[in-house]
């Protein structure tokens, strides 16, 4: 009796997790985004692509700083920025001054990220994500050390730092 109920439970279990599968990174990047890529990180290793709105994003490792990446290109394959995730430690030291002198210096460091933007003003920040008790900041300085914006920390999209 049992068995009557459990093969159709497994096949059931099994259909539900093949419904489940996560195909986003499985899509179809047209050349000249990959050619783009290419040229400007040729020693890139570990590259997968996706789709973040009207961006296509390389996802990548990123040899120099030992920590994962990722290139957003726009819909005219220009390059818009890169987000490197990097450790406190690697964060340039005036940048980790300006966190020590800010009011927020007793606040624990969650994530620390490099942002290259195409921009020509504010081209590189660091953006540090802090945390007191309940409250979270994203905290966003220059490479001098200055901090640039304090705000509390969302779910934002990525892209937005495009924008910033």
């Amino acid at each position: 009796m049992k068995t009557k109920f459990f093969f159709p439970l497994m096949i059931a279990a099994v259909c539900l997790f093949a419904a489940c599968d996560d195909d986003d990174d499985k899509i179809n990047v047209p050349s000249q985004y990959k050619t783009a890529f290419e040229a400007l990180y040729p020693d890139a290793t570990r590259v997968s692509w996706e789709r973040e709105g009207q961006f296509y994003v390389a996802d990548f490792w990123r040899q120099e700083y030992y920590a994962e990446a990722e290139a957003w290109f726009n819909q005219e394959t220009v390059w818009k920025m890169t987000v490197t995730e990097l450790s406190y430690n690697q964060i340039p030291e005036l940048v980790r001054q300006g966190f020590q002198a800010s009011e927020y210096s007793t606040w624990r460091v969650d994530d620390s990220d490099m942002i290259e933007r195409s921009t020509s003003d504010d081209a590189v920040l660091y953006v540090l994500e802090v945390e007191s008790g309940r409250q979270e900041y994203d905290l966003v300085f220059d490479p001098e050390g200055t901090l640039k914006v304090a705000q509390p920390h969302t779910n934002k999209h990525t892209s937005d730092y495009i924008t910033w």
